[in-house]
């Protein structure tokens, strides 16, 4: 497979070398109007993404990604054993959302990434089921913390 790399020249006009047979030749910038040629090294990557045929240009997610997210929702279920009182409402709504957002997402995107979905749902439940523990001890407990009588 040949690659193309481009870069910026100062006149304008871009370079092109084929890898495959390592001829350089001088594209005008007229002739590429379309296309935005860079000077930074970042080139060979645009170059190679732009490709047909490049899965991971496409909407795709990398594998790792969704990989290292399982350790949010192992976190959180490490957490089910903590009291309910030391259980944050802002993390467990950004967790739970999170998972519910980006569920979606990984249904909508092509090829559908199984893994990021599975990671998903296991943050959105963990979020839930953690917001559920904490609002029915702040707001259905029955238990009152009372303060001790001096009485005797």
């Amino acid at each position: 497979m040949a690659l193309d790399v481009a870069l910026l020249c100062s006149d304008g006009s871009s370079y092109t070398r084929n890898s495959s047979h390592g001829h350089y030749r001088c594209i005008s910038p007229a002739a590429h109007s379309a296309v935005r040629w860079s000077s930074c090294p970042l080139a060979v990557g645009a170059a190679f993404a732009s490709r047909p045929g490049n899965s991971w240009t496409h909407g795709a997610v990398h594998f790792w990604a969704p990989t290292f997210k399982w350790g949010i929702s192992i976190a959180n279920i490490a957490d089910f054993a903590k009291p309910p009182e030391k259980i944050s409402y802002p993390q467990q709504v950004a967790v739970a959302c999170t998972g519910v957002v980006w569920s979606r997402y990984s249904m909508v995107i092509t090829p559908k990434n199984w893994n990021l979905f599975s990671v998903n749902v296991a943050m959105a439940g963990t979020g839930l089921y953690q917001l559920s523990r904490k609002i029915r001890q702040d707001y259905f407990s029955d238990e009152k913390d009372t303060a001790p009588s001096l009485e005797g």
